[in-house]
């Protein structure tokens, strides 16, 4: 197709220059943007082109006009995304675990196209990919987008769940056999993802990471309807499974140093409730799911936070530091001979 052939095609053109090549640090002058529309086998004229940017401002383009450096040029303005949003869409990628180094680079030129290609390139000189130790592969973006899909049509799915064994082999759980649940929700939580799922055969709220699920099927049995599940408070149940590991529920009081304010508010929320103790601590009554990593996440600040009841509670973490200890003597007792 010879020059003026692309023509009827000048506007999405026009479109595509702009949100690759300009943005406020680069505004492209006419001139600039006829030798691209030229390159693309498209004739253009100056007087063509500013009826063409108006045209594109009147249906909702923000198109900028700006003299730098003794000349005027043009940029896209208003954008979905800004370069910060952006930013965070990237950190995010990064900090999935189960997102993969090929997949990771991938996703993140994706999200570079979202701006023009001079900000790309300040995402791409974020970026790091280590070695994640994975292999997922695609099959963990199938499961999501299918979970998505049964929780908007209301249905039940099933799959399988794998831990790794000692010889570093995938086991199936359950014996073997397909969990059947209605999915209720996908949590992010400490670098993964998880599926918040209701067990019908359990009777039970439960939670799967994604990335350790097999191939998810969406069924045609109907979701589940009840009260454990129209009462789940995503952001209470996300902030009581310490690490997402399970346990049973318990209603516990913590004695903390009045500096450890902030870090019980991050962890329970803003409208967790302080009792002062005295002077310089505070309690605090949450539900958590007791669990190793609740001990070890109140084991972190050393004296600082205590667990103060119930008793049972208070005797099991006695207990736990009490067999890390005794496990450590007898260790340090063989070397010793």
């Amino acid at each position: 197709m010879g020059k003026g052939g692309n023509d009827k095609f000048r506007l999405v053109y026009l479109i595509d220059i702009f949100e690759k090549s300009s943005d406020e640090e680069h505004p492209i002058s006419i001139r600039e943007i006829s030798k691209k529309l030229d390159a693309l086998g498209v004739s253009s004229s100056r007087q063509t082109l500013y009826k063409d940017i108006e045209d594109l401002k009147s249906i909702g383009y923000d198109i900028v006009c700006v003299k730098k450096e003794g000349r005027y040029g043009y940029y896209l303005s208003g954008r979905t995304f800004d370069l910060a949003e952006l930013k965070l869409m990237v950190d995010a990628v990064q900090s999935a675990r189960f997102i993969t180094g090929v997949n990771n680079g991938a996703l993140i030129d994706k999200i570079g196209t979202l701006t023009s290609t001079y900000r790309a390139g300040q995402l791409k000189r974020q970026v790091y990919v280590a070695d994640r130790g994975g292999d997922y592969g695609r099959e963990i973006y199938e499961n999501i987008d299918r979970i998505h899909e049964a929780i908007y049509c209301k249905v039940r799915i099933r799959y399988k769940y794998y831990e790794w064994s000692a010889d570093k082999v995938k086991v199936a759980r359950h014996s073997g056999n397909y969990y059947t649940a209605t999915p209720i929700a996908l949590i992010w939580d400490s670098e993964n993802y998880y599926l918040v799922a209701y067990d019908a055969e359990a009777d039970n709220i439960k939670h799967f990471r994604v990335d350790k699920l097999g191939r998810v099927y969406l069924t045609n049995e109907k979701a589940d309807e009840n009260d454990k599940i129209a009462c789940l408070d995503l952001a209470k149940y996300s902030s009581q499974v310490f690490g997402m590991y399970g346990g049973d529920s318990e209603l516990v009081t913590l004695v903390c140093e009045n500096s450890l304010a902030g870090v019980v508010i991050d962890k329970f929320g803003q409208q967790v409730t302080f009792f002062k103790e005295d002077e310089k601590r505070f309690s605090v009554r949450v539900r958590v799911m007791l669990s190793p990593n609740f001990f070890s996440w109140v084991f972190m600040f050393g004296g600082r936070i205590e667990i103060k009841s119930p008793e049972n509670v208070v005797k099991k973490y006695v207990d736990t530091l009490c067999d890390i200890l005794e496990r450590y003597t007898k260790m340090s007792d063989s070397e010793k001979m």
